[in-house]
């Protein structure tokens, strides 16, 4: 199982090469900038925003499912999620949560409080955790988890020390 804090990996990855992870249900979705806007929401499909083409539908223990990410967005279970709850934004280098709801969007990020969204936007950095119109609990399955990160390992440089690292004689 994932958490919010120790998602916290890469806070700020070059922004050329940034990703968003989202997991939900334990489903991960990589978001790349150029895949935006990718709308969250209660039933995406019918908001008007369905890909040309088949959905590509989550998979459950029990097979495929009607909720779970596709090439149109992420469609949620939550009893309090409006048909187009939010979306995923890309803006100047950073990823974006923008809310459109009447309910909010609740978000933590890593080591801070919980704070709700209402028809505003947030910078998403780091890591953390968002739920779509109802607060946060923990472990709740509702919850949605996130990881900012750079999309190529090679992009995070070693820390150069100050002085020469000299090997110990023995």
């Amino acid at each position: 199982m994932l958490d919010s804090t120790s998602m916290n990996l890469d806070p700020y990855p070059n922004p050329d090469n940034a990703v968003l992870e989202l997991y939900y249900n334990n489903l991960p979705i990589i978001i790349s900038p150029e895949q935006t806007p990718y709308p969250i929401g209660r039933d995406i499909s019918d908001a008007g925003l369905s890909a040309t083409g088949p959905s590509v539908a989550a998979l459950s223990a029990t097979g495929p499912s009607a909720t779970g990410p596709s090439a149109a967005g992420l469609s949620v279970t939550g009893e309090f999620a409006s048909r187009h709850h939010c979306a995923i934004e890309f803006h100047d280098g950073k990823f974006v949560l923008k809310d459109f709801s009447r309910n909010g969007t609740f978000v933590q990020l890593t080591h801070s409080q919980i704070f709700r969204l209402k028809n505003e936007a947030t910078p998403l950095t780091g890591g953390g955790c968002f739920k779509l119109g109802a607060t946060i609990m923990v472990d709740d399955p509702e919850r949605i988890l996130f990881r900012v990160k750079s999309s190529r390992p090679n992009d995070i440089k070693p820390v150069t020390p100050s002085r020469p690292i000299r090997a110990k004689k023995k």
